[in-house]
């Protein structure tokens, strides 16, 4: 996927965390074709609604132009705003405050990601101190064909030399750290891509399997619902629904905490209560 670099939209580099904008640019850049095909289907019932006017002197098609107007400005506003919370300093923020849960700095997280170096940055920056094992699950049988995420992953520059992140490339079925070594594991924005039944529940398997006794698996993700669809389109037929996060997590957890943030992410706190995290809480 080199080919892709360099065209149209600038990579990020590999010495130096993007900025917080960069992830949106990218997003409103691999969904340009959807927003003027949107313009355009708007442009058409314009055009068709003076046309009518012309030919038929309908006052009331003058109104109805401006409510077309206002209706379709309004939904690509909707949807770009929909964007922005998830992939702009908004969402960089959510990520941010569910790291923060625990009240304790941990000393090693593994991040368990899928085309984006996003939350690892996010990581580093909130606990400095910390090892973060960055595991890219993209070495699996079916891997993901959707084009925004092989683009995602071509344009997010693999960080090299960066102190305390190791960078690694794994499957689902068996990730390169050693049991029950982690202070908490992050899955962050693309494992829904991931191919849903064994895949996705052989990576939550794994994820428990590296956490220390108590520990937490935070995730944030998308799920399929009318609030979503609302902001985003249906989505893909593979994107799980909120009951099937809840029912895959309260299989393998004692706890299992959910959360809707701006209509538009669900944020997930799943662990089993020992004395590493005595007073869980996600609000």
């Amino acid at each position: 996927m080199e080919h892709l670099r360099g065209k149209g939209y600038g990579a990020t580099r590999a010495d130096a965390p993007p900025s917080r904008h960069w992830y949106f640019g990218w997003v409103l850049y691999a969904n340009r074709a959807k927003f003027l095909r949107h313009i355009d289907l708007l442009g058409l019932a314009l055009s068709l609604d003076g046309l009518a006017a012309i030919l038929f002197g309908w006052r009331l098609l003058v109104p109805a132009a401006v409510f077309i107007l206002i209706l379709g400005l309004a939904q690509l506003a909707h949807t770009v705003s929909g964007l922005y919370v998830v992939w702009g300093p908004l969402g960089s923020r959510t990520l941010r405050e569910l790291f923060a849960v625990g009240g304790r700095s941990p000393m090693l997280v593994a991040d368990l990601n899928l085309g984006s170096y996003r939350s690892t940055h996010e990581l580093k920056e909130c606990f400095p101190g910390a090892t973060i094992d960055s595991v890219d699950i993209w070495d699996f049988a079916g891997r993901p064909d959707d084009a925004n995420l092989q683009l995602l992953r071509s344009l997010d520059t693999r960080p090299v030399e960066v102190p305390g992140v190791n960078i690694m490339t794994s499957n689902a079925e068996h990730i390169p750290i050693a049991d029950g070594t982690c202070d908490a594991v992050v899955m962050s924005l693309g494992i829904h891509e991931l191919p849903g039944g064994d895949t996705r529940e052989r990576l939550i398997l794994e994820a428990k399997r590296l956490l220390r006794d108590g520990a937490p698996l935070l995730i944030v993700e998308h799920s399929i619902g009318r609030r979503r669809r609302g902001l985003f389109g249906s989505g893909d037929p593979h994107t799980p629904r909120q009951e099937r996060w809840d029912d895959e997590l309260h299989r393998r957890f004692l706890q299992v905490h959910h959360r809707r943030r701006f209509n538009a992410i669900d944020v997930y706190v799943a662990y089993t209560p020992a004395d590493f995290f005595p007073a869980w809480s996600v609000g």
